[in-house]
């Protein structure tokens, strides 16, 4: 049961709603979260060293009682999922995440996340939209899965799945 839940991973494509999952389940469950992309990046989108970034990573999610994390998975893998209570993957088809991410764009041209940096206005890149239709970030996810493999693992195969989870959890 996700309420008995005290360290939470919140894994996807991009665009597939990590953020405001993490951000709906930290107010109900009244956890902190931790955004991967806030140690990715630096003010105007400039990428921090990756050595560091994922030592910050590590080191909070070995470090703290309680935690959501969001974001890419290949900066942490093995502790997102190992050191996880329960691990939710939003694993939506290439098509819906593809929407999804422009509808993201969309929502917040021109402005900045809360949770990045300083001059890190939403942008549409096409490599990013590339990634999302050629499965990039699946492959990712699913070697990881396959490496270090979760605890409690919930695969979410649809917004309605999701909303259903919910649902039967709250």
């Amino acid at each position: 049961m996700i309420k008995d839940c005290k360290r939470i991973s919140i894994i996807g494509q991009n665009g597939s709603g990590k953020t405001t999952l993490s951000r709906i389940l930290g107010q109900k469950l009244s956890l902190p979260i931790v955004h991967v992309d806030s140690y990715i990046y630096s003010k105007n989108w400039v990428l921090n060293d990756r050595k560091t970034a994922e030592d910050q990573i590590k080191k909070v999610l070995a470090n703290q009682d309680s935690w959501i994390i969001d974001g890419y998975i290949n900066y942490a893998p093995k502790e997102m999922l190992e050191l996880a209570d329960m691990v939710i993957y939003l694993d939506y088809s290439k098509g819906r995440a593809f929407l999804r991410h422009i509808k993201r764009w969309w929502k917040h041209r021109k402005n900045k996340r809360e949770e990045l940096p300083e001059g890190c206005e939403e942008r549409l890149k096409v490599k990013s939209l590339y990634q999302v239709l050629q499965g990039g970030v699946v492959k990712i996810i699913e070697d990881a899965i396959t490496k270090y493999p979760a605890h409690n693992l919930v695969r979410i195969k649809s917004p309605k799945e999701l909303r259903k989870f919910l649902r039967d959890n709250f």
